[in-house]
């Protein structure tokens, strides 16, 4: 009896681990299909500053950059931050930012959000901060851009 109560909870062991194995391998393959998508819409944004990098036209929002650039950038899941209105330290006019849905993804990147250029977060903070750093609300700034990617889009 004790060997065929043995047997059954091991049968129900096995079946309860490949069911979550199963459900955990899908939801990674449908967060890296996000993520990849997110890149590939970084890399259409990339294109479209490679040549107006000094004239670009200043925008806030994804819906006024691809009303300005005349083009269809559109996030697969929540929201994209796309804006050119900060300059962080010269390293770029614009900034796009979204999260990070995969394992694969956060891994490579150790964090769950990306940001192009590829700034740190200190970078952004100093950014955000300069001139006035003792008066700074950079983690109320990043806590609320963090809110956008979370998100589905306002626009």
């Amino acid at each position: 009896m004790k060997n065929k109560l043995l047997i059954i909870t091991i049968i129900l062991l096995l079946s309860l681990w490949t069911i979550y194995k199963i459900n955990y391998d899908n939801q990674e393959k449908e967060n890296l299909k996000i993520d990849e998508y997110n890149f590939t819409q970084l890399e259409k944004v990339k294109k479209i500053f490679e040549n107006s990098y000094f004239n670009a036209k200043q925008f806030y929002t994804l819906k006024e950059f691809n009303k300005i650039y005349k083009t269809d950038i559109k996030p697969i899941k929540n929201c994209y931050i796309l804006s050119n209105t900060e300059n962080f330290f010269w390293q770029s006019g614009y900034t796009f930012m979204t999260k990070i849905y995969s394992n694969k993804f956060k891994n490579k990147y150790n964090h769950e959000y990306y940001i192009y250029p590829e700034n740190t977060y200190n970078s952004i903070e100093k950014s955000l901060c300069w001139p006035h750093w003792w008066t700074c609300t950079a983690d109320l700034v990043f806590s609320e851009y963090i809110k956008i990617i979370t998100n589905p889009c306002r626009d």
